[in-house]
């Protein structure tokens, strides 16, 4: 069969993307733990501080992720098995002991999850905390090093904002799950549909399929805002393809 060259030119564009995904994939991997924050991004980790509490990183505070006050989420990504996983939060600017934190919400991974991309909704933060105030977050599990299953942390520096203010960027629009076994998401992200979803997941698993990315529908008939949708489209398909390569490079 003979391919059109407007498919080709089409192509070119979505599988370099592919291949640029799974490259950043393999070098996201050897910069984390077993289980380590998507969004918002965590302190720089390294393999000797990973069991050292509260933050599990010997860096210091360098960036903080803007952060809406109420209607958060996390994403979590996990190339190993973990247990036990908790969210934790402090509401202090330099929080150095785990006293310095507070239980947020918890979740737990089965056994035979090996790898997996996950998204947390948060609680609100405390009534006290205004737009402008720090915060960290802070992600504690159980994983094996070696033959012994210990504790391993991380944090996330964030500064909070009002919702109505929070822009999404980076990672932040994409809140859905997927694991090993299920290379699709069974939530799919807001602003690309469930058929565009899935063709993408087959592909960095190795199907021939081709995919589109579609941006959420719209009631508006006008010139610029169908430039924003097209922008929405453009930029969820490239979040979309980088969280499929990090998760593809761990399988």
């Amino acid at each position: 069969m003979k391919l059109s060259s407007t498919f080709i030119a089409a192509s070119i564009p979505f599988l370099t993307s592919l291949v640029s995904a799974q490259d950043h994939g393999e070098e996201y991997a050897q910069t984390m733990g077993p289980v380590a924050f998507l969004w918002p991004p965590d302190r720089d980790w390294t393999e000797a501080s990973e069991n050292t509490a509260p933050c599990g990183s010997g860096a210091s505070i360098t960036n903080r992720t803007i952060f809406p006050l109420t209607g958060g989420h996390v994403l979590l990504v996990a190339q190993d098995e973990a247990w036990d996983v908790k969210v934790a939060i402090s509401y202090k600017s330099n929080p150095t002991s785990m006293n310095d934190f507070q239980d947020w919400f918890s979740a737990n991974l089965t056994n035979d999850l090996d790898t997996a991309h996950m998204c947390y909704s948060t609680p609100n933060v405390l009534s006290s905390v205004k737009e402008g105030d720090y915060g960290t977050i802070q992600l504690v599990y159980n994983a094996l090093d070696g033959t012994s299953n210990i504790s391993h942390y991380a944090c996330a520096d964030v500064e909070f904002v009002e919702l109505e203010n929070f822009v999404q960027n980076g990672y932040s629009s994409f809140c859905f799950n997927t694991t090993e076994e299920e290379t699709a998401p069974s939530d799919t992200p807001s602003g690309v549909d469930d058929s565009s979803a899935n063709s993408v997941a087959s592909s960095v698993a190795g199907s021939t399929s081709t995919a589109s990315i579609g941006a959420a529908s719209t009631s508006s008939a006008s010139a610029s805002a169908t430039s924003s949708k097209n922008d929405a489209s453009s930029y969820a398909f490239s979040g979309f393809v980088a969280i499929a390569g990090v998760i593809a490079a761990m399988v």
